[in-house]
């Protein structure tokens, strides 16, 4: 008896702080020790009588002596800052509609593991109550070598991630990725652009850069690396610095891994990136706004300049109709009112979920957010990807049959 009556005092302690130490699903925050206690009872039983399943006589049942008042009850050893979630889905490098079902996905916060999941039969993850700020994220999966990126969490927001690419083979092997850097205004070839490569997905500076190259007169670049996910930082005077992701398979070469760079921009411009895979075909940037006078203007493949006054406040560079993109619309804001920002899928086959789209939003000669297309939101012909208000980003992140134009009035 007085050996039950220690192991249950030394569980109840333990699970106790266990909970203590967690957030609790059902209200966001670290559990107080009133909810510890309540869920510790539930993992070991009301007390020692019926602790392990089985009714004993007791004469000094152990139960817990609470301190400090009924205020104790309502203790909690910090405050959830904010937090935001991640998702995403798990391809194959090889063939991307190969999707990785049972991978194991891991969120490292300074290098030690802070959340786990493992991708569902559609290769889909999803981690919520993440903390804000830049993670690193490793997969694995039976066959594939390790793949690690970063992510930013966003505060109250779901962070959605590019598809991730795996690499089926042995760590040792080799490849070479190739590709092109064309200026994403004209399109045209662009010589001596310095390309650095460091492992791992999004990963501008942590580790080492373990390959440089210079774009050549053709644009054309071509790095022989061991086979895995990299990230490229491209670099060349009068453009915005950038980067992108390319993938490494074993024994060939895995080409037309390209890249658009953008003009740096002067002032506060803003200039929207859009870029997207082969299918569907035809995605279009749409912008809707105000000039000074509180004028409505839609600038889109149909019209593709607005004016104030007789000054161009508002551009797309281009109509691209075959896959890929990139769509550039660049503007400058002079009313108060909203700015809207959505994609249309206007033709060919597969959806806006599955196209791979990426938004790049600049101001000036600065990166200041990165949109990934969601996945899991249904089938519907638009995203409605973010409004500008004051200078400030709104994000809406939809797909609707219809366009939102009036969610940040």
């Amino acid at each position: 008896t007085e050996t039950i009556y220690t192991c249950y005092n030394l569980l109840m302690m333990e699970s106790t702080m266990t909970y203590m130490c967690k957030v609790n699903p059902n209200t966001n925050n670290y559990y107080t020790l009133q909810e510890a206690l309540t869920a510790a009872f539930g993992d070991n039983g009301a007390n020692d009588i019926v602790w392990g399943g089985s009714s004993r006589d007791h004469t000094r049942p152990a139960k817990p002596a609470i301190f400090g008042g009924d205020n104790a009850r309502d203790y909690r050893f910090g405050e959830v800052e904010g937090s935001g979630s991640l998702s995403g889905t798990v391809r194959d490098a090889s063939d991307a509609s190969q999707v990785i079902a049972n991978a194991q996905v891991k969120v490292l916060r300074n290098g030690r593991t802070y959340k786990t999941t493992s991708t569902n039969n559609t290769g889909d993850y999803s981690i919520a109550q993440l903390p804000v700020e830049t993670l690193s994220i490793n997969i694995t999966a039976e066959g594939y070598v390790p793949f690690t990126g970063y992510a930013t969490i966003i505060e109250n927001e779901i962070t959605y991630m590019e598809t991730f690419l795996m690499v089926m083979g042995q760590e040792g092997q080799r490849g070479y990725a190739s590709g092109t850097i064309t200026n994403g205004f004209t399109n045209a070839a662009l010589s001596g652009v310095t390309l650095s490569v460091r492992n791992g997905w999004n990963n501008t500076s942590s580790g080492t850069v373990v390959a440089t190259t210079t774009s050549s007169s053709t644009g054309s670049y071509q790095f022989e690396l061991p086979i895995g996910n990299y990230t490229v930082i491209a670099e060349k005077p009068e453009f915005t610095s950038s980067y992108f992701n390319i993938v490494v398979l074993p024994n060939q070469t895995k080409a037309g891994q390209n890249h658009a760079m953008i003009p740096i921009a002067t002032g506060n411009e803003y200039r929207i990136k859009l870029t997207w895979g082969q299918n569907p075909r035809d995605l279009d940037s749409h912008l809707q706004g105000k000039d000074s006078v509180g004028n409505s203007y839609h600038v889109y493949y149909g019209d593709k300049n607005a004016y104030d006054n007789g000054v161009l406040i508002c551009n797309l560079d281009v109509d691209d109709t075959n896959g890929e993109g990139p769509e550039n619309v660049t503007f400058t804001i002079v009313n108060t009112a909203p700015y809207y920002y959505y994609i249309h899928h206007y033709a060919g086959s597969s959806n806006i979920s599955a196209s791979g789209a990426k938004i790049e939003v600049y101001q000036g000669n600065a990166l200041i957010r990165t949109f990934n297309v969601p996945t899991g939101l249904g089938y519907s012909n638009y995203w409605n990807v973010f409004a500008i208000v004051n200078g400030n980003i709104v994000v809406r992140n939809t797909m609707s049959d219809e366009p939102e134009v009036s969610y940040a009035n």
